[in-house]
């Protein structure tokens, strides 16, 4: 059986999206070793030492991916070799307390450095669209050419990651109505946009990275949002959300990625995604709130003064 295959059949509920996640990291790391791209066995992964070689030369971020990908693939193999498992496995780990430690020093990587900006010029990009759409009259016509569908697309996609600066869940989203909103089932896995009575809508996200730990959400659209998905919806009879310029196709992961990446290119020669309009976003709500580290000095003086922790100290205060 091919890896692909086996995964399948070890984790018959794996979404497409984190399949072909996996395939395609395989297929780029197997190139890499022998100019090859057939997944069909695990016998590629079995020189550790060279494939930890290939990943020195690689981002942190991209030899976790890859290494998770690695142990995707070795645990769904029917003749599972687990002292090369746990190579990876304790690899993985040392890579992960790398970029935890990375990650409280609260500082850019090279590419979000080269790739940074502010958030208001991030909401001047989105200004920069909505005027083309405005001086080309889209809003107002009732049938738009492949060029003018594409801008109105692309004001909706950075309207909704201004308002939702979320991962790339709003990838294979389904557009409901309010009938089959009322028939979703309490396990089900997908991403909605919910059109309700009185031109209200909702995100309703059952599927993304935290879901296990706070549960599955409904996020409520903001009104300029919601204005643009109006007129969206005049012109996108898809029943998706985001779509490929067939106007058919629903955007995956990697679609919503390199769309976003070619409206940031030519409006700001920067490559941004979702990642990092979380970063810019976040970073604005957030400043002038204490960093990591002042955090930390503070509660050791907390803990040297009073001998307890700042979490008591918290308890500890009393307020009217």
């Amino acid at each position: 059986m091919t890896i692909e295959e086996n995964i399948i059949l070890n984790r018959p509920n794996i979404k497409q999206s984190s399949l072909n996640t996996y395939l395609i990291s395989l297929k780029n790391l197997r190139k890499k070793i022998d100019n090859k791209t057939e997944l069909d066995n695990t016998d590629f992964l079995n020189n550790f030492d060279k494939i930890n070689d290939i990943l020195n030369n690689e981002k942190l971020t991209t030899k976790k991916n890859r290494i998770t990908s690695i142990l995707v693939a070795l645990g769904a193999d029917n003749k599972k070799n687990n002292k090369l498992i746990d190579k990876y496995q304790k690899k993985l780990k040392k890579l992960n307390d790398e970029y935890s430690a990375f990650l409280k020093t609260q500082k850019k990587t090279e590419t979000q450095e080269k790739n940074w900006l502010d958030y208001e010029d991030l909401v001047n990009v989105y200004n920069d669209v909505m005027k083309d759409v405005k001086k080309d009259k889209i809003t107002k016509k009732d049938k738009l050419n492949d060029k003018e569908f594409d801008l109105l697309q692309q004001v909706l996609i950075l309207r909704t990651y201004l308002d939702f600066p979320l991962r790339n869940d709003f990838a294979d989203m389904k557009i409901i109505d309010s009938k089959e909103y009322k028939k979703l089932d309490s396990d089900d896995e997908n991403n909605y946009l919910a059109l309700l009575p009185k031109n209200k809508k909702v995100f309703i996200l059952n599927d993304f990275k935290n879901k296990n730990r706070i549960g599955k959400k409904e996020l409520e659209i903001t009104p300029s949002l919601n204005k643009i998905i109006n007129i969206w919806l005049k012109h996108n009879n898809s029943g998706w959300y985001l779509i490929k310029t067939d106007r058919k196709t629903p955007m995956n992961p990697n679609n919503i990625t390199k769309y976003l990446n070619k409206i940031f290119m030519k409006r700001a020669n920067k490559k941004i995604g979702s990642s990092l309009i979380r970063h810019i976003v976040i970073s604005k709500v957030t400043e002038g709130e204490p960093t990591i580290k002042e955090e930390e000095l503070k509660q050791k003086k907390i803990e040297n003064k009073f001998l307890h922790s700042s979490s008591m100290n918290k308890l500890y205060r009393k307020v009217d």
